[in-house]
């Protein structure tokens, strides 16, 4: 038996010594999954409130933005008469409205507005053609239909529906000024709010 030396005497007092092994603390299941998932929330909050608030300039408390209506794009065109109608026949809008004292026209399809400007509208500011404008649609196969319908009243169409290595399904149609209408589908986007919903619930 081990022994150990009295500090008042030259006996020696026997010591039982105990080796003591550090006991291991095993956290439970319940446990681990509470941690994943508040230190996963904690992550994604932070995350999303450095992107919500990069950039941003400080608003005073008192300012109030209005909500924004949709945006109305000007297109410039030489012939506001046979630009309407391209729209109108080919391209399938409605022609809410023709100015002719002003060279300015309102068209509209749906929740789409635009605006045909002639030459005399433009002059003050500048403005030219050709321009570009994106048509977002809600699905691929909306997509491929506009493309077949255009097609089919013949627009100009200056390429075919096509899925894009960066997400999007697209084809570009033009008007007679050389206008260019880019009309997709994201599907990127789609794709990867669904891969974040799938993380999310594994995590939960």
């Amino acid at each position: 038996m081990p022994t150990i030396e009295s500090a008042a005497s030259d006996t020696f007092v026997p010591v039982r010594v105990f080796e003591l092994e550090p006991r291991r603390m095993e956290p439970t299941v319940p446990v681990l999954r509470n941690y994943v998932r508040s230190a996963t929330k904690a992550r994604i909050g932070a995350v999303t409130a450095r992107i919500a608030t990069a950039g941003r300039a400080p608003i005073k408390a008192t300012a109030t933005i209005p909500e924004f209506p949709g945006a109305i794009p000007e297109i410039p065109v030489s012939d506001l008469t046979a630009a309407a109608a391209y729209y109108r026949d080919q391209l399938r809008f409605s022609v809410d409205w023709l100015a002719d004292d002003i060279a300015l026209a309102g068209i509209s399809r749906d929740h789409c507005r635009l605006f045909l400007a002639g030459p005399s509208f433009r002059e003050a500011r500048g403005t030219v053609a050709p321009v570009l404008i994106w048509l977002n649609l809600s699905s691929k196969a909306e997509v491929d239909a506009l493309h077949g319908a255009w097609g089919a009243s013949d627009a100009v169409l200056r390429s075919a529906p096509e899925s894009i290595a960066w997400g999007l399904h697209e084809f570009t149609a033009a008007d007679l000024d050389g206008n260019q209408l880019r009309v997709f589908y994201d599907f990127a986007t789609s794709e990867r709010e669904r891969a974040t919903a799938a993380v999310h619930s594994r995590a939960l």
